[in-house]
Parts: C-alpha cells; structure tokens; sequence
C-alpha cells in the first residue's frame, strides 16, 4: 500500500478585513490559490526525494466566497475540494472538514499537513523540514510564533483521529477557539518556518507583500 501526506489548504474564511474574496487575490499574475499549489507540488517533489513512495494528497478547503471562488478556480489541480458548511464557526471546524476529506481520499494516510492560503510566502523546503520532523518524531509539528505555536503545522494520522473525536465532543463555544488549544495539550514540537508572519489580512499586507514575493520566487 502506497503511503501519502494530505496537504490541507484553509480557504473558508469571510476575509472581511480585505474586502473581497482573498483566495482569488493575485501577486504578479499569480492567485493566492494558485501559489498554494505551486507551493504543494514543490513539496511533493521534496518528498519524493526523501521517500519515493510517499505521495501528497492535496485538499482545499473553501467556505465563505465559494460561489464566486468557484468562477475562476482550476479544480483540476486539486486531489480534493470539498466545501466547510460550517465556516463560520472558525477555522477549527475548517481543519475538521479537510480531516475528513483526508482520510475518506487515502486509506494509507501518514499524517496531514495544514496550511493556510493566506501565509505565500512560506517555502516549500521549510514545509519539507517541518514534515521530516513530524514522521520522524511521530508527533504534532507547528511553525515557531512569537508565543505559541500556529500554522503550517503537521499532523500525524494518529493525531488527526483524536482532533475529530475531540471535536465531536466539545460544545460550540469551545469549537470556535480552533485547534490551537488541542495542540498545546498534546505532544508537539516547533520549527522555524520563513513567511508565517507575512500572512495577508487587508490589501496594504497584499502590497507589502509583493515585493518579497518577487524577490523570493
């Protein structure tokens, strides 16, 4: 049985701060989504290098704006889109529906990568280390923050069954605090990931933004 990583993008939120549907925001030429994907395949390619049988599995996650994501998005470049009825309840409920598409996709699934669509400027090679660490070390793997621990963050399929029986059994008040407390409480560790400051909330971060992405890609 062949083995896979799901590589799970958020894209679901209102993104009321930009204005506009964010996922569909370009820098020089190029969609949030699609340097998303780009940012998988490199990954994958780095994987592959590292374990020649391990596949990437790539899920989108879609929820506020969908209709009108809907009108431009490339399907095709996705193994898995699938819709978060629930979006609105916060990003934890966005985590849980790209969970459930992971395992229903692969059955030999090792873990699960989480990204959001709007961090571009995170490297596929920091994601490649970050991965590395997680099979390895057979435990959650977050990005270094100032304070804490947040996305990219890697999850061991172990993992990923506990957060949905958690979930399943937490009261709306709770869900809506997202995943962040469910990691701290178990075992992880962190790495330093370039880009996961640069995130784009309004379109004076999209500008701010462009420059580093020109120079970096």
């Amino acid at each position: 049985m062949s083995e896979s990583i799901g590589v799970v993008v958020l894209a679901a939120g209102a993104a009321s701060r930009f204005g506009s549907p964010k996922q569909v925001a370009t820098l020089h030429g190029r969609s949030l989504l699609d340097i998303a994907h780009l940012t998988i395949r490199g990954l994958a390619e780095h994987l592959g290098r590292f374990n020649p049988a391990l596949q990437c599995c790539s899920v989108l996650v879609l929820g506020g704006h969908k209709q009108a994501i809907d009108q431009v998005l490339d399907a095709r470049q996705w193994n898995v889109v699938c819709e978060n009825k629930n979006w609105q309840q916060g990003m934890a409920s966005s985590l849980l529906t790209g969970f459930e598409a992971c395992l229903a996709y692969e059955q030999g699934l090792k873990g699960v990568l989480v990204l959001l669509v709007d961090q571009p400027l995170i490297r596929h090679e920091d994601l490649q280390r970050l991965v590395q660490q997680g099979l390895v070390r057979e435990q959650i793997v977050g990005a270094r923050y100032a304070d804490s621990v947040g996305p990219p963050v890697y999850f061991p399929s172990f993992e990923v069954r506990t957060y949905m029986q958690d979930y399943a059994k937490l009261g709306l008040s709770e869900k809506e605090k997202g995943a962040k407390s469910f990691i701290l409480q178990r075992p992880h560790s962190v790495v330093d990931v370039i880009g996961v400051a640069d995130d784009i909330d309004t379109p004076d971060d999209l500008v701010r933004v462009q420059e580093q992405y020109l120079n970096g890609h």
